[in-house]
């Protein structure tokens, strides 16, 4: 049986995040995108993963979920 020695793993992560002044903490829109290699001896895979967060219009008086921040 033949094994693959593992030879490298690298993983960069960027994230973008879209501020407004409506919103006093966290954020309206957030982009995150991770990429990933994996190095084996005779192959190399690549994955490229993007997620995208948005803060949608809940309507005039809406409440949060949380009541302290109500």
């Amino acid at each position: 049986m033949r094994t693959e020695r593992l030879d490298k793993v690298r993983i960069e992560e960027h994230q973008t995040v879209w501020q407004h002044p409506d919103i006093p903490v966290g954020f309206a829109r957030m982009q995150c995108t991770t990429m990933s290699s994996v190095s084996f001896v005779t192959k190399k895979a690549k994955a490229v993963e993007v997620a995208e967060y948005r803060i949608e219009d809940a309507g005039t008086g809406a409440q949060s979920e949380l009541p302290d921040n109500n």
